[in-house]
């Protein structure tokens, strides 16, 4: 794709999706490419302006008006998963073309905007896991299905990573809480489509990448408990031709497959589990 020919963003309210998912992961590609010889200095910025105009000017939009609609916690009309793939493009962009302020922006929302996006509202409830003392966190999709509520904490993992590579921890942000809400304890929310009174079966045991990134932040380089990130990883994996983390292709013909870049046991995991 040359970036000189692209105009723009058009369909249903799903562009939004699409300027967040696939904006955060060209960026990303292009931020790992832009040492690269062969890569001059004038077409990185003809990449970076396409960024900035057509992706994330939309994903700006997005989180500032939501398409016209509520933004009110729990109530909102838009899920997480909206929220936080329009954060990262925006964090992704802003860092690639060197824009502090647009940086800025979605680290400032991410921790205290109006959205269901923000660590503030995605945490709908607190528990205590019996026996270890851990605080266990219920995310905000847990009662609408798995597919989606895995995917919230595989951007989590890309806002907080991209961070964390500008030396902003957002992985420790709340008390861990990206850590805590890795887990399955319940209570009833009431979403803008009605009461979801249990923690929802749909998807149950889909698999996506994503978790691979998050157990060894907090694991291997913060050395604290992720047992159960540690697990749903260790299940991705086990389901997995090879056996490690695969990226876009490796997990069918959906979404699911396309909405992290993956490939995280190859890029994070920092040792190998004994046999």
């Amino acid at each position: 794709m040359r970036p000189s020919t692209l105009e723009g963003l058009q369909g249903s309210t799903d562009l939004y999706l699409a300027a967040g998912l696939y904006g955060y992961q060209f960026a990303n590609a292009a931020e790992l490419m832009r040492s690269y010889s062969g890569w001059n200095i004038s077409s990185q910025h003809d990449f970076g302006t396409m960024l900035t105009d057509i992706f994330a000017s939309v994903s700006l939009s997005f989180l500032e008006k939501h398409n016209g609609n509520p933004t009110s916690k729990f109530h909102g009309h838009y899920y997480a998963n909206w929220d936080l793939c329009n954060i990262a493009n925006l964090m992704a962009v802003g860092i690639f073309t060197d824009n502090q302020t647009m940086y800025d922006c979605a680290t400032e929302y991410f921790l205290t905007g109006a959205g269901n996006g923000a660590l503030p509202n995605f945490a709908v409830a607190n528990f205590t896991e019996e026996g270890t003392g851990k605080t266990l966190t219920q995310g905000q999709e847990a009662g609408r299905d798995q597919g989606h509520a895995t995917l919230d904490f595989a951007l989590l993992g890309v806002i907080a990573q991209q961070g964390f590579n500008q030396g902003n921890d957002l992985f420790a942000t709340y008390e861990s809480m990206i850590l805590n809400a890795q887990t399955v304890p319940y209570t009833a929310y009431d979403s803008f489509e009605g009461i979801q009174s249990d923690i929802s079966a749909k998807s149950r045991g889909d698999i996506r990448p994503g978790f691979e990134l998050l157990v060894a932040h907090y694991e291997d380089v913060k050395g604290l408990n992720a047992s159960w990130s540690a697990a749903y990883r260790d299940y991705v994996n086990q389901n997995t031709e090879l056996g490690v983390e695969g990226g876009g292709g490796n997990y069918g013909p959906n979404s699911g497959g396309f909405d992290a870049l993956g490939h995280g046991t190859l890029m994070y995991r920092g040792k190998c589990d004994e046999e």
